[in-house]
């Protein structure tokens, strides 16, 4: 699958990109609701994409919170269109790394 989204982060809180999002084109929109400083904490997003020129437009809806740091738990709607009477949708908890991170874990100093 490809990915390549251009975007903009605007004050911190409202980030909008435009592009390619798992071979659909796509446009997406997020609100950062942490506190300051730790904007990123909690993420709603709001993601609008077509598969070709064809099809309807679909979208995709998900939150994501920050526990820790390098823990975090996400979770939304694959799709707003009904597969046998019900909602798409999915939940699951990830760890992340920065650079600093890796390097400490892979002794890169």
């Amino acid at each position: 699958m490809i990915t390549a989204m251009l975007g903009k982060v605007y004050f911190h809180r409202i980030d909008l990109s435009v592009g390619v999002l798992h071979n659909d084109g796509a446009v997406s929109m997020s609100a950062n609701l942490g506190p300051s400083g730790s904007e990123d904490r909690l993420k709603l997003t709001a993601d609008f994409y077509s598969r070709s020129l064809g099809q309807g437009v679909d979208a995709r809806f998900s939150g994501t919170a920050r526990i820790f740091d390098a823990l975090y738990v996400t979770g939304g709607i694959e799709s707003v269109n009904r597969i046998n009477g019900g909602l798409n949708y999915f939940a699951g908890a990830g760890v992340s790394f920065d650079d600093e991170d890796i390097k400490i874990l892979f002794a890169l100093r």
